[in-house]
């Protein structure tokens, strides 16, 4: 049996626990999350991109999720002051999701690409017209603790542990990272993922050298 550790209980964590509890593919996985109850998640607004809505789709709980926290609908962003022109942008409209790709590449080449910004500013919005869903292709306002707390509130049921703890030690041989130590208990897995923010727990005990991001923000 494959066993994936997330470390983390922020966002990202939440997501990746959602996602390895509903995927088809890992769901009978072992998966185990550790998270430490002393650090607190960060409580603030995040804007996000199509993707995190794909997620939230996969998962089978968009309606729920965008009824029962503070996500926003998102149709699209103005890039005001961020190069020589002002960059307009929306998301797919009913589901061409490669309009999505194109404009991410395109931002991270510094390119200005032809958008679905007419739509937007004309009154329009993304509209699945298959199952008469406002959801599919747009992005979400989120209020991050809430997020993560929602979540969790529906993997936990479905993960096989949940360990309340802090990574002690990161035990990795010839590359490979064999192990954790959360306060004195031995965690083993296949894949670990590090869901732990700038602190990088598990990652920067590989010690990685950064190269500079060609992203904007």
């Amino acid at each position: 049996m494959t066993t994936v550790v997330v470390v983390g209980g922020g966002t990202t964590g939440a997501i990746a626990c959602g996602m390895l509890c509903s995927s088809p593919v890992t769901k009978n996985w072992t998966i185990i999350n550790v998270r430490s109850p002393k650090i607190p998640i960060i409580g603030v607004g995040e804007s996000t991109t199509p993707f995190f809505m794909s997620a939230i789709q996969d998962m089978g709980i968009e309606k729920e999720f965008v009824e029962k926290t503070n996500a926003w609908p998102k149709y699209g962003a103005v890039f005001k002051g961020w190069g020589t022109e002002t960059l307009n942008g929306g998301w797919a409209i009913n589901g061409h999701r490669n309009d999505v790709l194109t404009y991410l590449e395109g931002l991270t080449e510094g390119q200005i690409v032809p958008r679905s910004s007419e739509y937007i500013h004309g009154g329009m919005y993304p509209y699945n017209d298959v199952d008469e869903s406002f959801y599919a292709p747009i992005t979400l306002h989120i209020d991050a603790k809430e997020t993560s707390e929602f979540l969790f509130e529906k993997s936990d049921p479905q993960m096989d542990k949940v360990i309340l703890g802090n990574v002690n030690q990161v035990v990795i041989t010839e590359g490979t990272l064999n192990y954790i130590v959360v306060d004195g208990e031995v965690v083993e897995a296949d894949y670990f993922i590090d869901a732990t923010g700038f602190k990088r727990v598990l990652i920067n005990e590989f010690k990685p050298k950064f190269i500079e991001s060609k992203l904007p923000c």
